[in-house]
């Protein structure tokens, strides 16, 4: 489906390069923003991709059924978790984050962390878009 913007294919691919190879972020810490982004947009597609990812980058079957569920057991994330989730959910609600929620992200994760969380959020949610809309399915067919 990208390939119908050729001008934009390009610079997408690069981004979710750098999304995933060139942040300053863990593999655990990007596949839980891939995993809340693909729950709260509802994007199948994506979760069915990143779930194994996940399990591979360390998050635990509890951690991936809270997500799925939308129900944030605080048993088991950690506090730093928590903080990355609340911010990353406050960013998906937006438009702006309160700063308590602001200030406790930065406990945990430098202003650099952050703007890269929120940039593979973005990502994420622009292709979750693109799927949804144009009906993609997992072997990429469009629905008619």
């Amino acid at each position: 489906m990208l390939a119908h913007s050729p001008s934009t294919l390009p610079h997408l691919l690069s981004l979710g390069t750098a999304c995933f190879r060139e942040t300053s972020l863990s593999v655990y810490t990007s596949e839980l923003v891939s995993l809340w982004v693909a729950k709260r947009t509802s994007s199948e597609y994506h979760w069915k991709k990143h779930v194994p990812a996940a399990r591979t980058a360390g998050l635990t079957e509890d951690q991936i059924s809270a997500v799925a569920s939308g129900n944030l057991v605080e048993a088991v994330w950690s506090e730093q978790d928590m903080a990355l989730i609340t911010f990353l959910d406050a960013v998906l609600s937006g438009p702006e984050v309160s700063q308590a929620i602001f200030s406790k992200a930065r406990e945990h994760f430098s202003d650099q962390a952050l703007v890269e969380v929120v940039v593979i959020q973005g990502y994420f949610y622009s292709m979750a878009r693109i799927v949804t809309v144009f009906g993609v399915d997992l072997e990429g067919k469009v629905q008619p």
